[in-house]
């Protein structure tokens, strides 16, 4: 009987690491991340770029800097739709509204051509693409109740 106890302990204790480790897992496909570059007219790079994005469901701002190649990636976002905008002296401010993110998406708006000019000036992208998502195989869908 002894024996027959400690079996069912050690399967219960099995089946409860198994549980407690698979659960982060789901949680991971939840979340997603864009991604993109900031180049100026000639097509260079546009290093320590400001990158703000702005849920336009919840209203949380998330900023970084573009790195010495100008790509960003922005990650740990939850689904919805986002406001995307880039900001560097001596450039014009780049805004790009209805970004949609679904669960576990890897989006990549692609390359983001700033304009020369003042802060002050903006350009605003209202008819862009659909972004189509090029980092993996992966695909996603947004269930939404009627």
């Amino acid at each position: 009987m002894r024996g027959v106890q400690k079996v069912r302990e050690f399967a219960f204790g099995l089946a409860l690491l198994l549980i407690s480790a698979t659960a982060p897992a789901f949680a991971q496909f939840i979340t997603g991340s864009i991604s993109g570059s900031v180049l100026d007219a000639t097509g260079a790079a546009v290093p320590e770029a400001r990158v703000n994005l702005v849920s336009a469901t919840t209203g949380a701002e998330r900023a970084i800097q573009t790195d010495r190649s100008g790509g960003f990636v922005i990650s740990a976002l939850g689904p919805g739709r986002y406001s995307l905008s880039v900001e560097v002296t001596g450039f014009r401010r780049l805004v790009r509204n209805d970004i949609v993110l679904t669960p576990s998406e890897r989006l990549s708006v692609g390359n983001l051509t700033l304009e020369l000019g003042a802060l002050a000036e903006q350009v605003t992208v209202t008819a862009a693409a659909a972004p189509v998502q090029t980092a993996s195989a992966e695909r996603s869908t947004a269930i939404t109740s009627s």
